[in-house]
């Protein structure tokens, strides 16, 4: 039984770089879509509902800004979150992007 305790205990390790991949390759993949693209600053926008005031008022700057060219913000979010995805694929910067 013991045994078999610590084979599920080493698994688990060994399965997080492959769940991290997954899910930042999914990520990145939905901020390349039209539809993420055009809703951006609508998403941003309806994040602040439910908020406190102080939360409120941050996420208002980031949309007011994020309203100016929001198309330019989506497409340096999608850049950001391709470049860590890669990183992690390729194995670059795993100590800033893995636990």
């Amino acid at each position: 039984m013991s045994q078999l305790v610590s084979s599920a205990v080493g698994v688990r390790p060994a399965a997080r770089p492959f769940m991290l991949f997954h899910q930042r390759k999914k990520s990145a993949w939905l901020k390349w879509r039209p539809q993420f693209i055009n809703s951006f600053s609508e998403q941003v926008s309806a994040s602040k509902e439910s908020q406190p005031a102080a939360i409120q008022t941050w996420i208002s700057f980031w949309s007011h800004l994020i309203n100016t060219n929001p198309h330019l913000f989506a497409y340096v979010l999608a850049s950001a979150e391709t470049a860590i995805a890669v990183f992690l694929i390729f194995g670059f910067l795993t100590n800033l992007t893995c636990e």
